[in-house]
């Protein structure tokens, strides 16, 4: 179950970074190909969910945040 969880959570950010991301930022990101454009942000994206899933950084918690 929890290896489908990271899967999903895998497949959400892909499409999170292809459809949102990756349009809002592409004036400021470099190359003129599109694909190297998706390529640079996806890859950063997937590094962020890498270093998240080894527990380097964690979520914020609830506990931390000052609305009750």
């Amino acid at each position: 179950m929890e290896r489908g969880i990271g899967a999903v959570s895998a497949l959400a950010a892909g499409i999170l970074a292809g459809a949102v991301v990756t349009p809002v930022l592409l004036p400021w990101l470099p190359g003129r190909a599109f694909s190297v454009k998706g390529g640079l942000t996806g890859g950063v994206l997937a590094m962020g969910a890498a270093i998240w899933e080894r527990g380097a950084v964690e979520a914020p918690s609830r506990s931390r945040c000052c609305l009750r």
